[in-house]
């Protein structure tokens, strides 16, 4: 099971909406597979084109339940209670973190990294790391932004075939 943090923080996002970022449990499965089912696509069907294989919902609903395991952060942010995005940190490593388009550039993103880095703080981290796509610029300016710095990179099996992530690492006071 994730760890539970303290409850959710209100929060106004850049625009002014009111901002919730909360720890996910278990029951939010549902809600965690449909965006990052979602946000996945908004993110890599441009950058793969043709070749993108979207996710299925229920196949996703599989993997967000592995999500709860002991020491992971899960962290649900909401809009105006809407649905924005999430986040999952597990061993001192940035899994996930998806936003929905429409509330990308809004602050919603650096708030769940400063809560996932103070939850690394928390357990005794001094830094996570994090590997991001080459071709996804927007998350690596986005990480970069935070003070993130790349240290190499390693090459991922996917059912579509090998492909390069660049690693990265962050100090657990970046960002905050």
């Amino acid at each position: 099971m994730a760890e539970a943090m303290s409850g959710g923080n209100i929060l106004a996002s850049r625009t002014g909406a009111a901002l919730e970022i909360r720890p996910a449990g278990p029951a939010d499965v549902p809600r965690l597979a449909v965006l990052y089912a979602t946000a996945h696509g908004e993110t890599y069907a441009p950058i793969f084109g043709a070749a993108y294989v979207p996710l299925a919902v229920a196949a996703t609903e599989t993997v967000c339940a592995e999500f709860f395991k002991d020491g992971n952060v899960v962290l649900l942010a909401q809009s105006e209670g809407a649905d924005a995005g999430f986040l999952y940190l597990a061993a001192g490593h940035l899994e996930l973190l998806y936003l929905l388009q429409a509330y990308q550039g809004r602050g919603i993103g650096r708030a769940l990294m400063r809560q996932a880095l103070a939850a690394a703080a928390e357990r005794g981290r001094t830094e996570i790391t994090l590997n991001v796509l080459p071709a996804n610029s927007g998350a690596i300016r986005f990480y970069e932004s935070l003070g993130a710095a790349r240290i190499g990179s390693v090459i991922c099996q996917h059912e579509t075939g090998p492909f390069e992530d660049w690693v990265f690492r962050l100090a657990v006071t970046a960002g905050r």
